[in-house]
């Protein structure tokens, strides 16, 4: 199995330390990867990457979506606040779409 390269634009802190244990110790424990942490630098370019970001608005800053164009093929791993109670957009195949359209479609 090829690694996979997970990279980290999310900033330290509270939350992004606790969904990295997580995502390191549960998700991806028998999983060969490398984690970058880019902290919203947006300058590792992979191929076929996992993206892990997160941010308290609705929609990912222009500046991810730019780097996410530059990189073109990727998976993309939000982590969402729980207090804003909307529907984020996901990325599927490196196309944003609500995960209710993804799942009905």
């Amino acid at each position: 199995m090829n690694k996979i390269d997970i990279i980290y634009q999310t900033s330290s802190g509270p939350q992004t330390d606790f969904e990295f244990e997580y995502i390191e110790n549960v998700i991806f424990k028998n999983i060969k990867h490398e984690n970058h942490f880019n902290v919203n630098k947006y300058d590792i370019n992979k191929k076929n990457p996992l993206v892990i970001y997160s941010c308290d608005r609705m929609k990912p800053d222009i500046d991810l979506l730019n780097y996410l164009n530059v990189i073109k093929e990727y998976s993309l791993l939000h982590l969402s606040n729980e207090y804003q109670q909307h529907l984020e957009p996901i990325s599927i195949g490196g196309k944003f779409m609500n995960l209710p359209s993804y799942i009905n479609a």
